[in-house]
């Protein structure tokens, strides 16, 4: 039976990240950031290849997905296209359809969030987290903050979806490398799909 995680608990964690990547647990932790809402990043369909470096290891992983009409489709596979993950995420919550042998760290909702603090706008962002989580951007680089300590950097090139991104998260010794295969974007007026 499929996990259902409601995405509107006012302190909730991407993030996918995915393709958010990864929200360490442990004691002393923040709380997870809640999910913004899959619409804000408009309709889109995409392909990544996530590189996770933690505690000394490397891991390479193909996130593929897609959002259309308000709703999230995210999945990640092996390199060898075994699929680790299938999620959903829509204005009902995160419903998780596959999960197996992720990297230690990597939840599910991490992966979304994590996906969502690369890629969403800051203002929808801002406006899903309460006010200890604070996010600034300038210079190409994304800070993420709980109660003004630094928790996690997003260092982006010229284009977020067609260069690749670094999200290191500075407490943790962990780094996400993402690199975008694909990405195609639909805008909601009907005019040819664009990529970024």
């Amino acid at each position: 039976m499929p996990a259902r995680v409601s995405a509107r608990r006012p302190l909730t964690a991407l993030s996918l990240l995915l393709l958010t990547a990864c929200t360490l647990t442990g004691v002393g932790h923040p709380p997870e950031r809640a999910l913004a809402p899959p619409a804000a990043v408009g309709d889109r369909s995409f392909q990544q290849v996530l590189t996770v470096r933690t505690d000394g290891s490397e891991r390479r992983l193909i996130a593929a997905g897609q959002v259309r009409d308000g709703v999230l489709v995210l999945a990640l596979l092996t390199p060898e296209g075994v699929e680790l993950l299938r999620l959903r995420q829509d204005a009902a919550g995160l419903d998780v359809r596959r999960e197996r042998d992720l990297p230690p760290g990597m939840t599910p909702r991490a992966v979304v969030a994590d996906f969502q603090l690369i890629h969403w706008p800051v203002s929808a962002l801002r406006t899903a987290w309460d006010g200890r989580w604070d996010l600034t951007e300038h210079a190409r680089q994304r800070i993420l903050s709980y109660r003004g300590d630094p928790r996690v950097r997003v260092a982006y090139g010229d284009r977020p979806w067609g260069e690749p991104v670094t999200l290191e998260h500075l407490r943790y010794g962990y780094r996400l490398e993402v690199k975008t295969l694909s990405h195609d974007r639909r805008p909601r007026d009907g005019a040819p799909a664009t990529g970024e």
